[in-house]
């Protein structure tokens, strides 16, 4: 399984997203109301990406094999996107969850 790669095409705009976009967005990316929610995501994803080959060499269950590339590849949320993909399942550790 290679990496999806999610072209953000529009950014959901109501109340339950944008709220749920704050709350992980403040916590990871202090920047991010200046460049934008679909910016945001991006970057996100290329952090989530690197935190992942962390975990996996610290010895994290389940972050190996196909599990690692669940993981990889859950999409971002609050967003439309040209492609869709299964969600990892998670929630305790992953911010698109």
């Amino acid at each position: 399984m290679t990496d999806f790669d999610y072209n953000i095409e529009s950014v959901r705009q109501s109340w339950a997203w944008r709220t749920a976009r704050s709350a992980v967005l403040n916590h990871a990316l202090s920047s991010w109301r200046k460049d934008g929610p679909a910016k945001a995501m991006e970057r996100l994803r290329s952090l989530w990406k690197m935190r992942l080959l962390d975990l996996r060499d610290a010895g994290l269950p389940r972050s190996a094999g196909k599990d690692h590339q669940y993981l990889r590849n859950c999409p971002p949320f609050g967003v439309r996107t040209s492609v869709t993909g299964r969600c990892c399942q998670r929630a305790l550790i992953c911010p698109f969850c």
